[in-house]
């Protein structure tokens, strides 16, 4: 299953499994280093879910909540978090 990055709690690790769509915003995302097989880290969300703060490999990035549902990413907690 995959679930949208909007939806996982704070403090959760998951593993990207892709983008839903192709456009102007996914491919940013991607050149941010949203791709699948990369690990991503909710930090915080700010009420009501936005922005999302999350961690990549690089560092930290704030996402629109529009914006991190658009990144899918795998149910199953990564370890790097347990």
């Amino acid at each position: 299953m995959q679930t949208a990055l909007s939806d996982i709690p704070v403090d959760s690790t998951r593993e990207i499994s892709g983008i839903t769509e192709d456009s102007t915003v996914s491919r940013r995302l991607a050149a941010l280093g949203f791709r699948a097989g990369a690990h991503v880290r909710v930090i915080g969300k700010a009420p009501f879910g936005d922005p999302i703060v999350v961690a990549l490999e690089h560092g930290r990035v704030a996402l629109r909540k529009n914006e991190a549902a658009l990144i899918l990413v795998g149910d199953s907690e990564h370890p790097e978090s347990q």
